[in-house]
């Protein structure tokens, strides 16, 4: 008997390891190519790169995949560790955020007949397509001429061409690395052919894109941010609190940060852009 409990209690403990050495990325099921597969595929850069950075802390990592309002409500509650996605005010008492290697930018899509976009602050008005959940939902508030036009959950660069053809919105904006992969995977050469036109310079800048750490992670710790500017606009930087780099959290930052200074970041993400044509 004392025998079977002694087997019970180790068997326990290696259980409670294992649940502890695993990061928990989280993510919406559609597909975000070259980045992620559609459910239940989990093929693609996210979990080539970050696979590579939890091993780097001694960590293995499982994704998941959600509807995102479930999706959101699993990283409130700390069930799921990150999640990668923008900068989000509205999330900000369930997330922080730190940059995981690359920069992109967005570009603007439209019907072929709309004027060359180069400041969305000078736009006539128009119809911005997006999703259920998305930032751009409220895209009037920084750019008054632009109103959202949600078309349910799962918008996709294949759904929102569809739409801009179909005259059910007049702008779709994107990161260059899905364009460029949706126009490679589909072997279009032009964005004539489809009746479209690309406003490269419509947004300023290019931006570091990033992870949105769970605060209530058993992951997650954080220190006051000493760079905090409360007369500035809140963003990814410039936020009451820092991810500790103490904590695990901290250390995947860190080990993401490496990855970047190596060039490994750039390399796996070039796998999957090889033959795509440059925006």
């Amino acid at each position: 008997m004392r025998g079977l409990l002694f087997v019970l209690l180790v068997a326990s403990l290696n259980v409670a390891f294992a649940k502890e050495n695993i990061l928990i990325m989280g993510y919406i099921e559609r597909e975000k190519e070259p980045f992620i597969a559609e459910s239940p595929s989990n093929q693609g850069f996210f979990n080539d790169l970050f696979s590579r950075a939890a091993q780097k802390i001694g960590f293995k990592l499982q994704i998941v995949r959600f509807p995102k309002k479930r999706l959101y409500e699993e990283i409130h509650k700390g069930k799921v560790d990150f999640t990668p996605g923008s900068f989000s005010l509205e999330r900000a008492d369930s997330l922080n955020w730190f940059p995981y290697g690359l920069v992109s930018k967005e570009v603007c899509l439209s019907r072929i007949d709309l004027a060359t976009i180069t400041d969305l602050n000078q736009t006539p008005p128009l119809r911005v397509i997006t999703e259920l959940g998305s930032s751009k939902a409220s895209i009037h508030s920084r750019y008054p001429a632009l109103t959202a036009e949600v078309l349910g959950g799962g918008v996709d660069a294949n759904k929102a061409i569809k739409a801009l053809k179909g005259r059910r919105g007049d702008l779709f904006i994107i990161e260059q690395e899905p364009l460029q992969f949706y126009l490679h995977k589909n072997r279009i050469a032009s964005l004539d052919v489809l009746g479209l036109k690309l406003h490269p310079n419509c947004l300023p800048q290019a931006n570091p894109l990033l992870v949105g750490f769970s605060r209530s992670s058993e992951h997650y710790a954080e220190i006051p941010n000493p760079n905090y500017n409360s007369k500035l606009a809140p963003s990814a930087s410039n936020l009451p609190m820092l991810v500790s780099p103490d904590s695990l959290a901290g250390q995947f930052a860190k080990a993401l940060m490496e990855l970047k200074t190596s060039n490994e970041t750039q390399r796996l993400l070039q796998r999957y852009m090889d033959g795509s044509q440059k925006l």
